[in-house]
């Protein structure tokens, strides 16, 4: 199976869901988010208009992500329990992860402390929510080093490369579901990049990508 095109944007654009899917992209990456954001999360209502016209949704989470002081076993436990009760109202299906964001270059120390605890906060929280057997997969956004630290560790199951090639582990970290760029992906009425209304995406079949 090819590869997948896709896009992760902040806000909704589910009103150029048909425009999207003419432009040859298959997923969307959407974030659910902490109630103090001031960005709308994703919802059901925007998870089915993507449906409808065909494209697939993929799931992260996201607060402060880019600040170490946001990584601990509390702040984990806490989001990740956040996320996973806003999945269940946007109806996500089972086996399907939720993204994780880990949005800076963080150094080997930062990563296997404060980082892996919040991990481990997530994992504890999304047992916790499913009463003993969590029903999503936990996956991380973030640099190949933090990936490929996360995933030997068994604290994420998924992995979303950052687009940030200057970060540590980038050239390393081959065992990506999905691998985040820049491109153009041609939409009219969207412009791409880190200062547009999306970064485009290519995902593995492993992705992870859901309809409702």
């Amino acid at each position: 199976m090819p590869d997948l095109i896709g896009m992760d944007c902040a806000k909704d654009y589910s009103d150029f869901a048909g425009a999207i899917k003419q432009a040859g992209v298959g997923f969307v990456g959407r974030y659910y988010r902490w109630p103090a954001s001031h960005y709308a999360p994703l919802t059901y209502r925007e998870a089915a208009a993507l449906t409808d016209a065909g494209l697939c949704v993929v799931a992260l989470w996201e607060w402060i992500s880019n600040e170490i002081s946001n990584f601990s076993y509390h702040d984990g436990f806490a989001q990740g329990s956040c996320a996973y009760r806003q999945a269940m109202t946007t109806h996500q299906p089972a086996a399907t992860p939720i993204y994780f964001t880990v949005d800076n270059d963080f150094d080997p120390d930062q990563i296997a402390g404060p980082i892996n605890d919040y991990f481990q906060g997530v994992a504890d929280a999304f047992r916790a929510m499913g009463r003993g057997r969590s029903v999503y997969m936990i996956g991380v956004y973030g640099s190949g080093l933090t990936c490929n630290w996360l995933r030997n560790q068994n604290m994420a199951e998924r992995c979303w490369l950052a687009g940030s090639r200057g970060w540590a582990g980038y050239d390393r970290c081959t065992n990506w579901d999905i691998r985040q760029a820049f491109d153009d992906l041609n939409i009219p009425g969207l412009a791409p990049g880190a200062e547009g209304d999306y970064d485009s995406d290519v995902g593995r079949p492993s992705y992870g990508g859901f309809q409702v």
